[in-house]
Formats: structure tokens, C-alpha cells, sequence
């Protein structure tokens, strides 16, 4: 649900994670609450807006206007990212008035696996499973900084996993508020 206060907030970390719902994705959890705490965020969950997965384009195109970047946060899925932001980016990137909207503004996407960065080789691997969504992006005029990867700690939750996800959301934010001007 949008709040009245969100339309002022600079970044948009839009996250879709069916298990976000359930609070039992431990990654997903941490950045929201990271990032919830910084006042220029604000975090809407697809998957609360859009049970139904009907998405109120004009609604959505509105609050991209008025963001100075956007974040999608999402769990790795058979490689690609959740149904849900998949039909997202389907009907609101292709939509009449989404050039205009988003031209010039930061995108980043910040994805969780349970599997360790290390698991997918090569250099540019996330970005190459994501190719698409991140050129679609481009051609519609929004500036990507890149991909922020942060590994689930599943069941095995100690200090050293909470400082990786500490260090990724760091790393994220990082990103944005170097690239955008607050």
C-alpha cells in the first residue's frame, strides 16, 4: 500500500518476493529493514499491491516520475527474476508515458540466491542471466549502476552472515547515493 509520504521519497526499492509474504526469506527481510530506515526509501512490495497480479500502470508510472532512482530487490528464480516483476516490467516498461517517466534516473537491481556469489562464474554472470531486463532498462532511458548480490544465509544465520548482508546492503545504497543527487 502507497502512503501519501511515499510520493516524495527519491528511491523506489520495489521487491518481489512471494516469500516476502511469508518472512521467511532472511535476505530479502534484511535489506528491507536496512533500507527502511533511510528517509529517501521507501520499499513497496509487489506482491502485497498486486495479489491478483493486476498492476494500476498510471499508478506505477507516477511514483517512477517521482523518483530519482529505482531499485528492484529479488530472489534469483530459475534464473531470471519472479513472475510477478517479470509481467511488471512487461506492462509498465512498454506502457505510453514510462520513457518520460524514468529517462535519466539511476536503476539497480539487487538480487538474493541461497547459493554463494561464488557458484556463478565469470565475471558477469548475473548480468548476462539478466540481460534483458537490465537492456530493456537502458533502451527506455534509465541509467543502470549495476547489480547487487546478496546471499541468503538460509538456515545457518550467524555474525559473519549478518555482517555479508550488511556489507551488501551497504554496498547498494552506496551505489545509489553516489550515483544520484539527493
Amino acid at each position: 500500500m502507497i502512503n501519501e509520504g511515499d510520493y516524495d521519497r527519491n528511491i523506489q526499492v520495489i521487491v518481489a518476493n512471494p516469500n516476502y509474504l511469508l518472512h521467511d526469506n532472511r535476505a530479502v527481510n534484511f535489506v528491507v529493514k536496512f533500507i527502511q530506515e533511510r528517509p529517501k526509501y521507501v520499499v513497496r512490495n509487489l506482491n502485497e499491491e498486486y495479489r491478483d497480479f493486476t498492476i494500476d500502470i498510471e499508478k506505477e508510472i507516477l511514483l517512477l516520475s517521482k523518483a530519482k532512482a529505482v531499485v528492484f530487490l529479488f530472489p534469483l528464480t530459475a534464473y531470471y527474476m519472479p513472475a510477478l516483476l517479470t509481467q511488471y516490467v512487461q506492462s509498465v516498461f512498454t506502457s505510453k508515458g514510462f520513457m518520460e517517466a524514468v529517462f535519466n534516473k539511476e536503476f539497480l537491481i539487487a538480487v538474493t540466491a541461497l547459493q554463494n556469489e561464488s557458484v556463478f562464474t565469470g565475471v558477469r554472470s548475473m548480468e548476462i542471466l539478466l540481460s534483458s531486463v537490465i537492456q530493456t532498462a537502458k533502451d527506455s532511458g534509465l541509467h543502470y549502476i549495476g547489480i547487487v548480490r546478496v546471499c541468503d544465509p538460509s538456515d545457518d544465520f550467524n555474525n559473519q552472515n549478518e555482517v555479508l548482508l550488511e556489507e551488501a546492503c551497504a554496498k547498494m545504497v552506496t551505489l545509489i547515493d553516489t550515483n544520484v543527487n539527493l
